[in-house]
């Protein structure tokens, strides 16, 4: 059995859908997600018989507690997007709970698409002997990935670089073939990056804005 932590509902949802294309040709197989928002009599159904569980730390904290979830059995522990569920404050303490929950022989695999050196050093509490599989700190580029990047002189307007850095955008994504894109925006009020969405939409690239102020 395989129990697949990760940090939001969303990734787990996602985790989940591909591990159910990839496991499609496996007779028998089941798979299912378990995060906050569902009812526990649902979970408690599905958990009967179940191969892999994919969850967020808190759900499978809950169901381990309460008897519904049965880790005798795991074999793979996964730490999905491991950088941000070992973060300082995040979900340390349920994640040291559930692996304490854990039977001592099992595989540990942790993924992130960064690894700083700290989170090395918090995985050394859950790995013996270690395999790391990382590109090189001091080239981090993909192979077959070309990146550009724009200068942007600084204003002492703010409202001027927001539009500077927004022409400066639109002129990339003119000139460079894509099919989708995202767009991060570093912005202490949404509404900037509403009107960077809208602005892209009035160029002809339809954009939609999504922050935290939105529900889920």
């Amino acid at each position: 059995q395989v129990l697949v932590l990760a940090p939001t509902r969303e990734i787990a949802v996602q985790i989940h859908s591909v591990m159910l294309a990839i496991g499609a040709h496996v007779e028998g197989l089941q798979c299912h997600v378990f995060i906050g928002g569902t009812p526990l009599s649902l979970d408690q159904q599905r958990l009967r018989k179940c191969h892999i569980a994919i969850g967020s730390p808190g759900r499978v904290k809950q169901l381990i507690e309460l008897g519904h979830l049965s880790v005798g059995a795991v074999r793979l522990f996964v730490l999905d997007e491991a950088d941000k569920l070992l973060e300082q404050g995040s979900f340390q303490e349920q994640i040291n709970w559930i692996y304490s929950s854990l039977p001592a022989n099992k595989q540990v695999l942790a993924l992130s698409a960064t690894y700083p050196e700290s989170l090395a050093s918090h995985l050394t509490h859950y790995m013996r002997e270690p395999t790391y599989v990382r590109l090189n700190p001091s080239d981090m580029a993909l192979l077959g990935l070309k990146q550009f990047y724009k200068v942007v002189p600084c204003h002492p307007i703010s409202h001027h670089i927001l539009r500077d850095k927004t022409q400066e955008l639109l002129q990339l994504l003119s000139r460079i073939p894509f099919n989708q894109a995202l767009v991060f925006s570093i912005c202490t009020a949404g509404s900037a990056a509403q009107h960077l969405a809208d602005s892209l939409s009035a160029r002809g690239f339809p954009a939609a804005c999504i922050s935290g102020k939105h529900t889920q």
